[in-house]
């Protein structure tokens, strides 16, 4: 009996062996595996939404991204103030995505929503490790993993970052964000464990300066971390770490390279912006105030704030003293409280760049917010979970009653979070819905107005996109809203106030080439070919890579009689991009009209094999038809 006893007892400790480590590694993945599906999950309803807004320029319109192949053409990206210019690695990820699926969003929407996941996940991995460190409070130590898994989880499904996975090309944000968090990551790891770690921290940093330049602010962030959470002091940590803060500090001179190739981003950033520093401060004041609420109160999300500057110091003052107590309350921390003031500083520090006094193009976008959140989210988590021990604390005797209600507290806020986003997320599924909300949210933004206007003039709603100029111009004359309002009115059989609107977008802005070509197109449709083919040329000198109108001007050339030169402007056009399908297809009515019918039928068919519709005229001169 005693052997048998000894035996079963043998058999429960070696039971309790193997199990312990499948404990483990569940306590393990539980957290990141509930943060990535619920990612997931609510954002399944954004893989369909398409381009909008700067996706134009920086996705649709980018020349770069269609030669993937082409690295070195693909890490230059277009000068031209586009959200792509001087980071590389997002136009590289860019041309990534069309290699795979041309211009269909999935591809995009899957790639934004993997790497939020990714980000998620280092910030969990970040949380966790830093809670479990050596000198940190018990009530802070002993639930560290439910902690972090909180930090993140508000994080990750919060709905202000929206704007960050659900808007494409606001992956620059996403992307910094996902090498910020895992160069902390992984200088973490290499201050309590191997060494390589520190490397991959350096090379994170340098693939995030790449990435956005928010991503300066990262070495001196690490040194902070350091100082509060490691060494103690910044004597100590430089003494003890200064190769690596010497290579963390050498990814700046990529960041100053990328900087130095985009002189003030395209004229989207800097002192030439007509702006003054005082003025973007005192504005910057109210922005980050408003930042703050809605990261406790998230509604409502707007696309384009399109933020007016502040000039009266007094319409600030209220904002700017709430601003002033919060910093002063974050020096103390740096001070007395060094691992709270962490928190603190690193949501100032990241925000700098677009909310101190170098004026940037756009005062307030919400992106801005997809880092710094997990600053605001740890600092409100610690808050909370301090409470609720203090709570326990009080009343020993329900203490399973306080956690439980600690667990609810949580899975109310994230559910409620969760539905937040999964309904915000509905606003992108189209241009006139993303653009009805902005609008309905800031009816006096007329850019808000003025793009509500495109998004139904392409719905084939004239009327609607007709009213939606007209209180976009009410509010602020605008030579492209002006030009845009007369495409409208021409299309609705409004002629003359269409040529109005294209003479008064000129007189407005005389080298703006759209207003130009608009004007020349309304010329063609009436047969004024000599009057299109001049708009159609100035249109071409302000603008020359404008290809509809060397293809238009080429048509209008070619009813002129001048058949060489029409067919010169269709060939600029082909060699501009070989694959713009009504190049061919105008220049194979040219090719007929001079009888080369081999030349006319091989533009055809490249035409068709760009995806152009069967032409009948066409295909009856080459003898094609029925």
């Amino acid at each position: 009996m005693a052997q048998e006893a000894e035996t079963t007892m043998d058999a429960e400790q070696t039971g309790r062996f193997f199990r312990r480590p499948g404990r483990m590694l569940a306590a393990a993945v539980w957290p990141g595996a509930c943060v990535a599906v619920a990612a997931v999950a609510i954002y399944s309803n954004s893989l369909s939404c398409p381009f909008i807004f700067d996706d134009e320029n920086s996705i649709v319109d980018n020349p770069t991204i269609r030669r993937p192949a082409d690295i070195a053409a693909v890490l230059v990206p277009p000068h031209n103030g586009a959200t792509v210019e001087g980071r590389p690695l997002v136009n590289l990820s860019l041309a990534a995505n069309y290699a795979i699926g041309g211009l269909d969003v999935r591809p995009y929407h899957v790639l934004n929503l993997a790497i939020h996941v990714l980000a998620a996940l280092a910030l969990l991995g970040l949380a966790r490790r830093t809670l479990e460190l050596e000198g940190l409070p018990d009530w802070l130590r002993r639930p560290a993993r439910s902690v972090a898994f909180a930090i993140a989880m508000v994080w990750a499904v919060h709905p202000i970052q929206t704007e960050s996975v659900t808007y494409i090309i606001q992956r620059a944000e996403s992307l910094m964000g996902l090498f910020y968090l895992a160069t902390l990551y992984f200088f973490v790891r290499g201050a309590t464990g191997a060494a390589w770690w520190h490397a991959a921290a350096v090379a994170a940093c340098g693939l995030g300066m790449a990435s956005k330049e928010v991503m300066a602010s990262a070495p001196l962030i690490v040194l902070l971390y350091d100082r509060a959470f490691l060494a103690g002091s910044f004597r100590v940590a430089l003494r003890r770490r200064w190769p690596v803060y010497a290579c963390l500090a050498a990814t700046w001179g990529i960041l100053a390279a990328l900087l130095a190739g985009s002189f003030e981003r395209g004229g989207t950033a800097g002192m030439g912006m007509g702006v003054s520093p005082l003025d973007y401060a005192m504005t910057q004041c109210k922005v980050v105030c408003e930042y703050l609420v809605l990261c406790f109160w998230p509604t409502p999300l707007i696309l384009d704030y399109n933020t007016p500057i502040i000039r009266d110091w007094r319409d600030a003052l209220p904002y700017a003293a709430v601003l002033a107590a919060l910093l002063a309350a974050t020096i103390w921390a740096l001070w007395r409280r060094p691992r709270i003031g962490f928190a603190a500083i690193a949501f100032f520090a990241i925000l700098a760049p677009t909310s101190s006094f170098i004026p940037v193009k756009d005062a307030q976008f919400e992106h801005r917010m997809y880092l710094p959140l997990a600053a605001v989210a740890a600092l409100a988590i610690f808050a909370a979970q301090g409470a609720f021990t203090r709570l326990g604390e009080t009343f020993p005797k329900r203490g399973v009653l306080v956690r439980t209600g600690a667990w609810l507290a949580l899975a109310g806020v994230c559910a409620t979070m969760c539905v937040a986003t999964f309904m915000r997320n509905r606003d992108y599924r189209s241009m006139l819905s993303i653009w009805r909300a902005t609008a309905d949210a800031r009816p006096g933004n007329d850019r808000a107005w003025y793009n509500l206007a495109r998004a139904n003039h392409e719905a084939n709603n004239p009327n609607e996109a007709l009213d939606a100029y007209n209180k976009a111009l009410a509010i602020r004359p605008d030579a492209i809203a002006r030009s845009s309002r007369g495409n409208v009115l021409k299309e609705l059989g409004r002629a003359d106030e269409a040529m109005a609107d294209y003479a008064a977008a000129i007189a407005m802005a005389p080298r703006y080439a759209d207003a130009y070509y608009n004007r020349a197109n309304l010329h063609l449709a009436a047969r004024r070919f000599d009057q299109a083919a001049g708009d159609y040329g100035k249109a071409v000198e302000l603008k020359d890579d404008f290809l509809e109108a060397y293809v238009n001007r080429g048509t209008a050339l070619a009813e002129m009689g001048r058949m060489n030169d029409a067919l010169a402007d269709f060939d600029r056009a082909v060699a501009l991009r070989p694959d713009f399908a009504q190049a061919y297809r105008a220049r194979a009515i040219a090719y007929c009209r001079l009888a080369r019918r081999a030349d006319a039928m091989a533009d055809y068919n490249k035409f068709i094999q760009l995806g152009g519709r069967p032409d009948e005229h066409l295909m009856r001169i080459l003898g094609l038809g029925k």
